[in-house]
This record gives structure tokens, sequence and C-alpha cells, in this order.
């Protein structure tokens, strides 16, 4: 496997020059010593995760783009999609056994909430506090835990609930391949995914794709910390069976909070809310920009798709202005038609679905972490 290897290493610095130099400008960057000295990193093969985590429940499920076109084949025809059975894997010591009976399952183990007995062998940097004056600290800090085989990977795509995120791997090794924003119109995007399958390009030939779109392409080892940007799009590729555990942090501002809770996502509401993460309302050059937006989400539309389509096409003049030459340029034919049956699935938000942001902010907050950091 060849790489680009073209992410930075950095001893861990301080939370200031962090934010400064790699968050706001969307830059990725691998930390080193982030946890060095913590119970964490005894944790350092398959045999200890099992004697840890083995009575841990797991749920099992497909690559989330496998399940989506499955869903998207059965509304093109009109039919419920035909679900297939996962194995019988309640535990994560159940799920070892299999990828020891079947170390190339398809079937990987969804992202769980750290378990308590893991998180209490990580003791969180001052990175990970929410800063002095944050409107929801209890919402702040959200951290899953991955179990996944070698051979798997995670399809292109970039996260909707607009956190940042870091990635501590505990064992094992991942190739990250990371994209910005901008790069979006080069991966041929449906909604929050890239139809570009890059765990099928021959080695050469996804070289020459990232050298393209402009990728950020690492390999991600025991003990090393990823920070990823808020937006970036991202594809995983599972080297080694690996652990790790993330740790996504809700840090941005009131324009993006607001955007988060009433935009579907594509290319171009991503390219807009990252350009105005950390701006406030009432107080950034951008204001007019963002209250142009704010009149269009509370107007009145005469159905969920009326609404989609004028916000669609909104967000891209507002990308244009925001990004001029990125998003405004076409690589491809379009595949979504307005009309296409799949659309309800891009605009729920619309018809009064929660968004991802509110669905994350649902979960149980990690106040005993927040404390401790």
């Amino acid at each position: 496997m060849k790489c680009l290897d073209n992410v930075e290493r950095l001893r861990a610095p301080s939370r200031e020059v962090l934010f400064e130099r790699y968050v706001r400008p969307g830059r990725p960057v691998i930390l080193t010593g982030l946890f060095d000295g913590q119970p964490v990193r005894g944790l350092a093969s398959v045999e200890a995760a099992r004697e840890l985590l083995g009575p841990e429940p797991v749920r099992l499920g497909e690559r989330q783009l496998v399940a989506a076109m499955r869903a998207l084949d059965a509304a093109s025809a009109g039919t419920a999609p035909v679900e297939p059975v996962p194995p019988a894997c309640r535990t994560v010591g159940d799920y070892l056994d299999l990828l020891q009976s079947e170390p190339r399952t398809p079937w990987v183990m969804n992202e769980v909430p750290t378990p308590t007995s893991l998180r209490a062998r990580i003791q969180l940097p001052e990175h990970f506090a929410p800063p002095s004056g944050h409107p929801a600290p209890e919402h702040y800090l959200r951290s899953f835990a991955h179990l996944h085989n070698a051979g798997s990977a995670t399809d292109l795509h970039f996260d909707s609930d607009g956190r940042q995120v870091f990635m501590l791997q505990v064992f094992g090794r991942k190739r990250y391949i990371l994209f910005p924003p901008s790069a979006g119109p080069k991966l041929h995007p449906v909604a929050n995914y890239g139809a570009a399958l890059l765990a099928r390009f021959p080695e050469e030939e996804k070289l020459a794709f990232l050298r393209f779109a402009g990728a950020w392409d690492c390999v991600l080892e025991p003990g090393e910390t990823l920070l990823m940007p808020a937006f970036v799009w991202h594809h995983v590729e599972y080297l080694d069976l690996s652990l790790s555990v993330n740790f996504r942090l809700a840090d941005h501002g009131g324009m993006a909070r607001y955007l988060l809770r009433h935009l579907h996502w594509d290319v171009y509401s991503q390219n807009v809310t990252a350009a105005l993460l950390y701006e406030e309302p009432g107080c950034s050059r951008h204001d007019a920009l963002f209250q142009e937006l704010r009149r269009a989400c509370e107007a009145r539309y005469a159905s969920p798709l009326e609404r989609y389509r004028h916000m669609r096409a909104l967000l891209r003049d507002v990308a244009s202005r925001l990004c001029p030459g990125t998003v405004d340029t076409d690589y491809f034919l379009s595949t979504l038609g307005p009309l296409a049956p799949w659309v309800p699935q891009l605009y729920r938000v619309y018809a009064g679905a929660p968004s991802t942001a509110a669905l994350t902010e649902a979960l149980p907050p990690d106040e005993g972490w927040l404390q401790a950091a």
C-alpha cells in the first residue's frame, strides 16, 4: 500500500495553538503524546480488548452506503427493502469470535457510546473541555468506540453534525483519506456521501485521484490521535483489526448552531456552514448572508419538496459567494433529479424530522468526563 503521507505530526500543542493553526482553518493534524502515560495505552492487543470489553453489548451492521443504496433501489422499485440478517453476536466477545472464524466478514460493529470500562482508562486532556461561555456545555462532548476488522472500510462521507473529531487509535492501524469541504464537487457528491468508491480503486489510480482532489492521506498508528476538522470528507481503511475511540466536540458559533438544525445536507450546505462555523449573528461580516438564509429557513412553502428546491438553489448561490471557484464548478452530470424517488430522504428535516445535530445532543450528556477535564 502506498500513501501520500501528507498529514503533519505534532507533539500535542496548547489548546490555543491547536485551534488557531488547525481547527479554525480546517486542517487535519496527527497529535502524538496526547494520551501518553494513561491506562488506555496499556490496551494494546485484541486479547486485552476481549478481557476489558468482552461482555459489552454490540450491534452489527453493514457499511452505511451498502444499506443506503439498497433502500434507494427499493424506493425506486416501489418496494420495501429486504434487510439481511446479521450474525448472532450480542457482545464484543461474540464479535471477536466471529472475526477469528471469518476475518473478512462484511459485518461491522456499529459505533457505540464509549463503554464505562474504557472511559475509566482515559483522562481527558484540557483540549476537550468546553470553552468558557459555551451555551450548552452538557452537549459539548460525545464519545464513541469503534472496533473493526482488517480489510473493511468506511465509505466516503462527511459528518452532518458539524463537530470536530479527535480519533484516538488504541491498537491496530487505520488509513485516513480526508478532503476539504471545497473538494466536494470532485467527489461526485450525493447528500453527504461521495460516490467515489475509493476502496475499489487500484492503488496508483487512487493516488492520482487523491492528488487531483487535494486529499490528505495518512496512516494512524497506535497511540496517535487524529484531529479531523468539522465537515471534512473522510474515507477510512482498516489495515488491521483495530480499536479506536473518538471524541466529538460541538465547538461552533451561533450561525452554525442555527444552520445545523434547519438545513438539509449536501455539498452546498456543507460548505456554507463550514465557512460560517465560528461566526456569531450580529458580529460577523457575513451577517447579511446569514440573515438571508434565516429568512429562507423560516419562510412558508407549499410543501417540504418546494422548500428543498428553494433552499438548495439558495445554498448553491451563497456557497459560490462564500467559496468562489469551488462548489460552483460542476465535474459530473447531475445524478440527482429533483423528482428522484429518494429525494425525500434528503429533505426530511423540512418535514419535521430531527437534524443530526439534534439527535446527537439528545444522547445522555458526558458530564462526568467534562468535569474531569
